[in-house]
């Protein structure tokens, strides 16, 4: 599975990020997460390999390229990572978009799976994030 964020930036979307890493990781699956370019804070800059200088560059649609060719599937969170995926990854791989939403819209549709910030003691935890997420993931196959 591969795990593709925006940048390495701190902020909900990176800390949601690493919530669902640990928690595929705790579910058994084989995660490798990468970002499409540094951040602006680097908060994650040691622990997420960067593809490349700028989220929107030739280089970073060509490595994510290269990094989707082992996964068979591929969770975005971020919407240049989502917009770079639909554009470079073959049409017959399953790939999930995180979209954060209120809690009352939370859930999946379709390829979608619209989550509340799973930091918030009310929401998910990690093993429960990926669970849906998983779940989301065979929806779309």
């Amino acid at each position: 599975m591969l795990l593709v964020l925006d940048d390495t930036s701190s902020g909900r979307r990176s800390d949601t990020a690493v919530h669902l890493h640990r928690g595929l990781v705790a579910h058994g699956a084989e995660v490798r997460s990468v970002a499409l370019a540094p951040g602006g804070d680097g908060a994650l800059d040691e622990a997420v390999p960067v593809l490349a200088p700028a989220p929107r560059s030739l280089a970073a649609m060509l490595q994510l390229r290269r990094e989707q060719r082992w996964a068979d599937l591929v969770v975005c969170a971020g919407d240049v990572a989502a917009l770079l995926q639909r554009m470079t990854g073959p049409r017959r791989r399953a790939s999930v978009q995180l979209v954060w939403s209120s809690p009352g819209n939370a859930g999946v549709t379709g390829r979608t799976f619209r989550h509340t910030d799973p930091l918030d003691a009310a929401t998910l935890s990690s093993e429960e994030l990926a669970e849906q997420v998983l779940a989301a993931a065979e929806a779309a196959r």
